[in-house]
């Protein structure tokens, strides 16, 4: 996917920049390239990341002004996902022959709800920023739109948030 391509404009719609993903072939292949090579996914989880991919562009509701950086990010971002989902199962496949420990449910229980009383402390612009860039994996840039804030700023605010969660965190 070449940014000098002719056939996507900056300023379209997400849906446009689907469609336009859809209808070529060229940027599929170059997709498909970059999740096999690095991830080394099958086929099938790379159609599927393509399909999510899609469906992820056409609810962009913004002009997009950099369209091959935004496929290249949601893809990419997709992959990310991907690959914590199927380590997440290969770490947890091996304890499933074990009877389960009580000791461990008991501290990830706990755990839980010490995370949920912690945002439940901090302030809702905190929990939207937190949420934002670490649960949804949204960029810096983008996270500052959500919670119009200023881009230049964005990365101290961040800062100061995990340690507002960190503070209410601690016994």
């Amino acid at each position: 996917m070449d940014a000098k391509t002719p056939d996507i404009q900056p300023d379209t719609t997400g849906l446009h920049v689907a469609e336009m993903l859809a209808n070529d072939r060229e940027r599929q292949q170059v997709l498909f390239r970059h999740a096999f090579l690095r991830f080394q996914f099958s086929n099938e989880e790379i159609q599927e990341l393509l399909q999510e991919t899609l469906v992820e562009l056409m609810q962009v509701g913004r002009p997009v002004t950099n369209p091959e950086g935004l496929v290249r990010r949601i893809f990419h971002v997709r992959c990310l996902r991907l690959l914590a989902r199927k380590k997440s199962r290969a770490e947890v496949s091996p304890l499933e022959d074990e009877p389960p420990n009580p000791m461990n449910l008991s501290r990830r229980i706990h755990d839980h709800l010490l995370v949920r009383q912690g945002f439940a402390r901090i302030s809702r612009l905190c929990r939207d920023i937190l949420i934002s860039h670490y649960i949804h994996g949204t960029s810096m840039r983008e996270t500052a739109e959500r919670v119009e804030r200023a881009y230049s700023g964005i990365s101290k605010l961040i800062s100061r948030c995990l340690r507002r969660l960190r503070e209410c965190l601690e016994p």
